[in-house]
């Protein structure tokens, strides 16, 4: 073996071992996810309601492992929720990047984002006023407000909506923030470091033993960004999430990414993995569609999770915007992954103790032959099957 290889052969034996160590001096560690199961999370800040019963709860409580909620929702059940599942991990919701539709005159004028011609700035689909993120005395105000949270709801964390780069965009925006410090609209990548400067001051405000996760990763293409790379938001917190996994909520049911970008999802995972970075992937079917589309895109949402994640990032699947429910397919015992992914013949797949997965990114369908025999979820012995496009399959040895 050369020397150089030698150098990367023994890195990549230490890695784990710095990571490990790294995650060590956090209280909550013990609560990450193991490699021996799919993690699973909710994002129910998205749901339509916000109102549960005791039972409700503590089913939500059995249900996942991690969920991000408004600080009111859950509340009077923290306890009850913990006693069914002592490892869950319960954040409170609040809007890192921006304040409230009726907060249009709460603060400094100074602490808004503005457009070129001093206005103020909203989103598109919520009213909330854009702040900028750049100010120290709005940065303030979000550790406040986060400290303010976990005093109410006796949750574990904090969840900040809204650090990515969404702002940027006129799609997203009613206007284009400009930066106080160029006089110009912001870059991606001045705006991606003062965002997760945000965050990271946050995470120094609050005690070692909550959590803080952030939103604005996005999906793979953002993560990997050449400038502006919105991977580093998860670098300073404890997780961070992608709400755009495989897919952008309101596209057609129909529509998929190419080979390309959705191998960018699953590398954006491989690479997490590696840093010590927590992801938390959700993707949301919220245009219309069949209970046959539902299916398809969920398990080949997971297969794509499956083929990337090391057990420390967590998925979710939103049909609609009710409370979810986790499918039983997260409760698949693959066990831990023995090897990385691979492609071959088009198909990708990755080899798990108890199982593999097999995924077709692909326009046209693929077909397995296996050497042993293996079970379908649902029970079914094969030694072969035809992958059809876009579809991802999860098999267990027989």
């Amino acid at each position: 073996m050369s020397r150089r290889r030698s150098l990367v052969f023994s890195a990549l034996l230490l890695l784990p071992l710095l990571v490990a160590s790294m995650l060590a001096g956090r209280a909550w560690a013990s609560a990450l996810p193991r490699p021996h199961r799919i993690a699973n999370w909710e994002p129910e800040f998205m749901a339509s309601g916000h109102t549960y019963t005791k039972a409700e709860a503590v089913a939500q409580a059995k249900a996942f492992d991690l969920i991000v909620a408004d600080s009111y929702a859950f509340r009077d059940y923290v306890a009850a929720m913990k006693a069914a599942n002592p490892r869950l991990v319960l954040l409170a919701y609040q809007n890192g990047g921006y304040s409230l539709h009726d907060n249009g005159s709460k603060y400094a004028d100074a602490w808004y984002a503005h457009t070129s011609t001093g206005a103020k700035i909203k989103s598109r689909s919520f009213g909330n006023y854009l702040m900028d993120v750049s100010d120290w005395h709005w940065v303030k105000t979000v550790g406040e407000l986060c400290l303010t949270h976990l005093s109410g709801s006796h949750y574990d964390g904090c969840f900040l909506d809204s650090l990515g780069p969404a702002a940027l965009s006129l799609d997203y925006v009613t206007g284009l923030p400009i930066n106080p410090s160029t006089g110009e609209v912001w870059t991606q990548s001045a705006y991606m470091k003062v965002t997760t400067r945000l965050a990271s001051k946050v995470r120094s405000r609050v005690p070692s033993t909550k959590f803080v996760a952030a939103n604005g990763i996005q999906n793979g293409s953002e993560y990997f960004a050449t400038s502006g790379p919105t991977g580093q938001l998860a670098d300073p917190i404890d997780a961070a999430m992608v709400e755009l996994f495989v897919r952008p909520p309101f596209s057609s049911a129909t529509t998929f990414r190419s080979v390309s970008d959705w191998k960018l999802d699953v590398d954006m995972l491989v690479d997490a993995g590696a840093r010590g970075r927590s992801l938390l992937c959700v993707t949301k079917l919220w245009s219309k569609s069949t209970t046959e589309q539902k299916q398809q895109w969920l398990q080949y949402a997971l297969g794509t999770f499956l083929l990337g994640t090391n057990g420390r990032s967590y998925f979710a699947f939103l049909s609609s915007r009710a409370p979810s429910h986790a499918s039983s397919l997260l409760k698949v015992k693959l066990g831990p992954p023995t090897r990385h992914y691979r492609e071959a013949g088009g198909v990708y797949r990755r080899r798990f103790k108890r199982g593999a997965v097999f995924v077709n990114p692909s326009d046209g369908p693929l077909s397995l032959t296996f050497r042993h025999s293996y079970l379908t979820t649902s029970g079914a012995r094969v030694k072969s099957l035809t992958l059809q496009p876009h579809t991802a399959t999860i098999l267990l040895d027989a």
